[in-house]
């Protein structure tokens, strides 16, 4: 709470301006029942006439003015808040992209989701409601009662007797009302969380009409949250209530002792009118103090999953100085290691040793989940190792600054990944600056020309969100143009060959291998077509290496490896 309260400190000039400005407004409502108290006091008879028109017009200046500070005020305070409100969705959204990806997937991308939108947001009304409610009812409270006293001291003590009562009914509520409010936050992310997997997966969906499912899954999240939030707001319905039945309790106190004293004659009609008055803008203000109350436990509950946010720490810290020496080639070395995700039961990865030689392409096929993409996210720091040591040129990598690490490698994923923008934009991604030149052979050795040139706008076509609009295949080809682009001495492709037809396939290794000599390439496959032409083969199964060497090595000594290619090739193809 108090970290989330720190980014409201640039703007407490701002807040304090417009609470000056509302304590004004304040004290022009203040001023206008005394006023009216005055005129109907004095007794109105023929002649004083001026004198109405001169009060009249006093009131219509007083108002006028109230409006004027109440515009200015709102001006300010919502100036503030939205500034607020910016500041800390940049430092959110700056600690998410700056985490380690175990931080992030410790609170989940539907939450963060919520969190950096929702929530934020909610803050961001709430400080804005606050400072214009928060400031004037107050002022109002005390004002109204100060000068209630001031007119009579023996009818004003209702508000002593009704204030307490209030404030313990407020305090019972809010009380009540808190957990269920903090319990709506998760069951939004819930509901996030379901329409975004089916935003994502609606293809998987509609494939296995599984609509009505889905639909269902929906309706039982959508309903859980709806009926939290009725229940909070049955219980926050009685502030409202309970508010307006004690100041008309009060207000009827004060009208039946005025009654009393104006009738022995020691009271004047004006002071009882101005004492209702009074009552009505401190019933306001109190009306306004409980709309601030029902904020409370719905901002404490936003600002505590905020604050989480913004404590999220990346785990993988750069070293406070880097190793003294260079890299000497651009090699990758595999030495002893080990690793597991969080608390689980054994190891993805356990005791693995082999080396990519630099300038070479060293290939790692094996069975599904034996580890393969775990290797390509240790090399870029994702995760660090549990044991052992990833080198790259012969220096550990958690010697070498990410971003200094991760400016050397170029870089295609499991699943590709495209940005909504151009086709020139998403190829030039990790480049600081690439002529059209360089894109268009980027292009070509990804076997990406082809299509790109049959877009109507070329370079310049629009991707959509995901790459939405272009096939699997389409989408790795452009994926690995654009690890291709940074003209990187490592170059690691996840399974990023998977969506290409075979034909597809080799004539893009057959180019990068003239086009990017020099470079070490670690290709991750299952398909052995991909690995077969590879200088080294490293082969994994269960997190285990079961043996490094060239296809036809492997093929004759390695029973596993074998068994792979038999179960893609016939036998004869396979010795090839």
């Amino acid at each position: 709470m108090k970290k989330v309260l720190g980014y409201l400190k640039p703007y407490a000039g701002i807040y304090f301006l417009a609470g000056v400005l509302i304590l004004l407004t304040t004290l022009a409502d203040l001023a206008l029942p005394g006023i009216m108290k005055d005129i109907i006091n004095m007794g109105i008879g023929k002649g004083d006439t001026g004198f109405i028109i001169k009060q009249g017009l006093l009131m219509l200046s007083i108002t006028l003015l109230n409006l004027l500070l109440w515009f200015a005020a709102s001006y300010l305070g919502a100036k503030a808040s939205f500034r607020f409100a910016r500041d800390l969705r940049k430092d959110a959204f700056s600690r998410v992209i700056g985490s380690s990806v175990d931080q992030a997937d410790t609170i989940g991308t539907a939450s963060l989701i919520t969190r950096t939108t929702n929530d934020i947001a909610a803050l961001e009304m709430i400080s804005f409601r606050i400072l214009r409610m928060g400031t004037i009812a107050p002022f109002t409270c005390i004002g109204g009662i100060f000068l209630a006293f001031k007119i009579n001291a023996d009818i004003s003590m209702v508000f002593v007797l009704a204030a307490p009562l209030l404030a313990l009914s407020c305090w019972f509520v809010i009380k009540k009302a808190t957990p269920l409010f903090t319990a709506t936050f998760p069951k939004t992310d819930a509901v996030n969380r379901v329409i975004r997997e089916n935003l994502t997966g609606i293809r998987v969906v509609r494939a296995f009409n599984k609509d009505i499912a889905e639909k269902s899954r929906f309706d039982r999240a959508n309903d859980d949250l709806t009926q939290t939030n009725i229940n909070a707001q049955h219980i926050m319905a009685w502030l409202s209530p309970l508010t307006v039945l004690v100041m008309n309790f009060t207000i009827l106190a004060i009208l039946y002792f005025g009654a009393v004293k104006i009738d022995t004659d020691t009271f004047l009609v004006g002071d009882l009118i101005a004492l209702t008055q009074y009552a009505a803008l401190i019933l306001n203000a109190f009306m306004r103090l409980t709309m601030v109350f029902q904020m409370v436990p719905r901002s404490r509950a936003a600002a505590t999953r905020i604050t989480e946010v913004l404590k999220i720490k990346d785990t993988l810290k750069d070293p406070e100085t880097e190793a003294a020496k260079e890299p000497k080639d651009n090699s990758i070395s595999f030495l002893d290691v080990s690793f597991g995700y969080g608390n689980a039961a054994a190891p993805v990865l356990d005791n693995i040793s082999f080396t990519a030689d630099s300038g070479k392409t060293t290939a790692i096929i094996g069975g599904t989940g034996s580890g393969k993409s775990t290797l390509m996210q240790l090399i870029l720091r994702f995760y660090d190792v549990q044991s052992g040591e990833i080198c790259v040129g012969g220096v550990n990598v958690r010697s070498i600054k990410k971003e200094k690490l991760r400016s050397r490698i170029g870089y295609a994923a499991q699943k590709a990944e495209l940005f909504s923008g151009s086709i020139a934009d998403n190829i030039g991604y990790g480049c600081n600056e690439i002529t059209e030149e360089e894109m268009r052979k980027t292009a070509k050795i990804a076997q990406a020309k082809k299509f790109i040139d049959a877009q109507e706008e070329g370079y310049d076509a629009f991707i959509a969100q995901g790459g939405k609009n272009f096939s699997g295949g389409q989408k790795q080809r452009l994926s690995i143009a654009r690890a291709l682009a940074r003209k990187s001495p490592l170059l690691l492709f996840d399974d990023s060959f998977s969506a290409l037809d075979y034909k597809t396939d080799a004539e893009l290794r057959k180019a990068m291998r003239l086009n990017n000599q020099g470079s070490t390439i670690l290709i991750v496959a299952q398909r052995v077509a991909t690995v077969m032409d590879a200088d080294k083969i490293v082969v994994l199964n269960e997190g285990k290496v079961e043996d490094v060497g060239t296809h036809s090595e492997l093929f004759v000594r390695c029973a596993f490896y074998k068994e792979l290619v038999l179960s893609q090739f016939s036998q004869q193809e396979a010795a090839i």
